[in-house]
């Protein structure tokens, strides 16, 4: 083997980890969400996760790259373990400590994602924006007749409602004015075409 035909296998040896990596990310986004519901169109972790991470760029004023780093990919690891439902969180304690141990292994392990290297400020966006969201995509899905989401939906404003006080200010002004309504089919408003 010639020097260059050793540092070309050696470039390809060196991408293969990346493109694993995109290859996992790109499995992952596919994972669907909700799958103890019934609704209508798709909920997946790609779909959740870029609305996540656009509503962070939209509402925080100076979001570190390890808070947007860790909210896009914070749910990647569901497609080893799958998207263990809120509620059985919320009612084995225990069970969510094993799973997120578990799920904090797998994004260290395949995505070099390390949640403990977020502020506590950059927590209560994550969690704040994670939780927000759904609550959100109930609500479109009341607004197109879904009533299947009601009590999931009911369950995630308490959860939400309870706190309170400790959310960004941005997300609860969000929380207490989104609405699921489509926006005009206006491109442009009127005051901003030059005409």
């Amino acid at each position: 083997m010639t020097g260059e035909e050793f540092r070309a296998a050696f470039a390809i040896l060196e991408m293969a980890v990346p493109v694993q990596k995109v290859r996992a990310l790109r499995e992952s986004g596919a994972v669907k969400r909700g799958h103890t519901m019934s609704f209508g169109g798709d909920y997946t972790v790609g779909k959740h996760s870029y609305d996540a991470v656009s509503m962070l760029l939209v509402l925080h004023p100076a979001p570190s790259l390890d808070l947007i780093r860790c909210l896009m990919w914070h749910d990647a690891a569901e497609r080893w373990l799958g998207d263990l439902p809120a509620p059985a969180k919320w009612q084995f304690p225990e069970l969510k400590a094993a799973y997120e141990e578990a799920e904090n292994t797998v994004l260290r392990a395949r995505y070099g994602v390390d949640m403990s290297v977020l502020t506590d400020d950059d927590r209560l966006w994550l969690e704040g924006i994670d939780r927000l969201e759904f609550i959100m995509w109930c609500r479109d899905q009341l607004g197109q007749g879904n009533e299947t989401v009601a009590s999931p939906y009911a369950a995630a404003q308490d959860s939400f409602e309870k706190k309170r006080t400790a959310w960004p200010h941005p997300l609860w002004v969000v929380y207490t004015t989104y609405r699921a309504k489509r926006l005009s089919e206006e491109i442009l408003p009127d005051e901003q075409l030059d005409r």
